[in-house]
């Protein structure tokens, strides 16, 4: 197990190792030196996650509490005594055939990290700026700090890779699994319908995601309306507080640098979406979580979370940097500043 003090230090240094190689690897195009970092950064990554300090998030208790309460997969005599995602109960079930404790949660965490590393390499061909953009923004987002939401995603993103290799029937199984992960990833396969509406009309798609912020910010979020609507009638006799957050309807500084970077991979996009159908699906994701960001504005916490869930697909998405400079300083920038974010400024994690 990690020490919180080496931990930290492996953090930064991971993060200027790839900050310092996706700038190389702009200007010098060396392939195998490439692949060569991207798999010994990632397989540093997996190890971080896996022999992390445990307690470094304040969900961290809750988790050591599933971790000691879930039986064994060999000794389980129903799934159904979890008051947790199923999938979730099954897979820490069988890893706590190996492991015990707080080592079966972070082994969890390495294997979600591990699957979606893959997929990233395997589309993006070992790209060092999404590996870069993936760390400054979910590593601490949700590796260490959210594994449910983690593992979803991972089982989510292997479901589009699937699906564009004409892969249906494993597709649709692992859109199953995410959904049965986490619930985040139940509007997870909208993007595909979100994808055949947009088609290449994606400035159009751009238009659609700013005018709805706009309409949040206004508190023009329908689902809330609705509320407010509700709350006036007399004979309900409820308090708008026990169903609107109006924290949600704050103009963030996070929404609006995703945005501008979803902005920006449009220019290579619409070169290089009729050879790599994926793409498409990831731009789509993020307009998903959007459109389901402003519907459900104001209930709750949970559209927060489910709009951090869709960014994942961008770490596809930018490494069309490679082809298009704009999108490339984007997102370095976009990196730089959840970095600091997140470990300084707004610190998701116990230091």
């Amino acid at each position: 197990m990690l020490t919180n003090d080496l931990f930290f230090l492996l953090l930064h240094g991971v993060f200027l190792f790839l900050l310092i190689g996706s700038v190389i690897f702009q200007l010098f195009r060396n392939d195998r030196l490439r692949r060569y970092l991207y798999i010994s950064l990632s397989i540093i990554c997996i190890l971080m996650a896996m022999f992390r300090p445990f307690g470094l998030n304040k969900d961290a208790s809750n988790y050591e509490i599933h971790a000691e309460e879930t039986c064994k997969l060999t000794e389980c005599e129903s799934i159904l005594v979890a008051d947790y995602d199923v999938v979730y109960f099954l897979l820490l079930s069988g890893v706590k055939v190996f492991f015990d404790g707080q080592q079966a949660i972070l082994c969890l965490a390495g294997l979600a990290l591990a699957i979606k590393l893959f997929v990233i390499a395997r589309i993006t061909s070992y790209s060092v700026l999404s590996l870069y953009f993936y760390f400054c923004i979910f590593f601490l987002m949700h590796d260490v700090s959210a594994l449910r939401v983690s593992m979803a995603i991972a089982f989510y993103l292997l479901a589009l890779y699937l699906m564009t290799k004409e892969r249906i029937k494993s597709g649709v199984f692992a859109y199953g699994v995410a959904m049965l992960t986490h619930f985040q990833a139940a509007v997870a396969p909208m993007a595909q319908l979100m994808n055949a509406m947009i088609g290449r009309r994606y400035w159009l798609a751009i238009i659609l995601v700013v005018v709805s912020q706009l309409a949040v910010v206004s508190h023009l979020a329908p689902v809330s309306l609705m509320i407010n609507l509700l709350m006036n009638q007399d004979a309900l006799r409820l308090s708008q507080k026990l169903f609107v957050d109006s924290s949600t309807f704050e103009i963030k500084t996070t929404n609006v640098l995703i945005i501008m970077l979803l902005l920006m991979t449009v220019f290579p996009l619409k070169q290089t979406v009729h050879k790599n159908m994926i793409l498409g699906y990831c731009f789509s994701s993020v307009v998903v979580g959007y459109m389901f960001y402003w519907l459900f504005a104001g209930v709750s916490i949970y559209p927060d979370r489910i709009v951090q869930f869709f960014w994942a697909p961008l770490s596809i998405l930018v490494s069309l940097g490679k082809f298009y400079t704009p999108t490339f300083v984007t997102t370095i920038m976009v990196g730089v500043m959840f970095f600091l974010l997140n470990t300084w400024y707004a610190p998701i994690i116990f230091q």
